[in-house]
């Protein structure tokens, strides 16, 4: 499960807290927050340390997320390694 909580009380940025598996279940959710929440004048950035585990999936939506411009905030030292996986 996944919870996501919003934070646009930033001037420049709206922020999303992610908590819990962000598997392949998951990942529609995600989306369907971060497309809601892009704006042109504002930054997307995605706080990532409450996420304990990520599918191959979930790592994949990750990375596409940041090619798209989402700032990917305070990743644990797994998912960071995850997110690395693509370019090895």
């Amino acid at each position: 499960m996944l919870r996501i909580t919003k934070d646009d009380h930033a001037l420049h940025a709206t922020r999303l807290f992610l908590e819990g598996r962000l598997t392949q279940g998951e990942t529609a959710v995600l989306e369907d927050a971060c497309e809601q929440c892009r704006k042109p004048d504002r930054d997307l950035v995605l706080d990532l340390a409450g996420v304990r585990f990520a599918d191959q999936v979930g790592a994949a939506l990750l990375r596409r997320l940041r090619s798209q411009n989402a700032v990917l905030a305070n990743a644990t030292p797994f998912l960071s390694e995850l997110l690395l996986e693509e370019g090895r």
